[in-house]
């Protein structure tokens, strides 16, 4: 089963968290998070770090040019819960956030 959710964050500045749409599990799940960020040209650095207990498996941060950015991390739950996934940017841009889960 997979449930999934799309979110968009405004610029809210530096090192300032965005928090993802809500994923409800009906049990033990596989959560995996996708950030695409925006910062533009003359951006240095355009990273992003999910939030604790999330492993970043993939990215593409390239500083100063204006392009998307890409970052996927993921999280194993061995309980039934409602999960989000908080992504703090290094630089101020904004981003499309997406959440979702893999049930057996």
């Amino acid at each position: 089963m997979l449930f999934g959710v799309p979110c968009t964050g405004a610029g809210a500045g530096a090192g300032v968290p965005y928090t993802s749409a809500a994923v409800t599990t009906t049990g033990s799940a596989l959560l995996i998070a996708a950030w695409g960020g925006d910062g533009g040209v003359g951006t240095v650095n355009q990273t992003a770090t999910p939030g604790s207990g999330w492993t970043l498996i993939e990215s593409l941060f390239l500083g100063s040019t204006a392009y998307i950015q890409a970052a996927v991390a993921v999280k194993a739950v061995s309980a039934a819960g409602t999960y989000t996934c908080d992504w703090t940017p290094a630089e101020d841009q904004g981003a499309i956030l997406f959440l979702a889960a893999v049930q057996a």
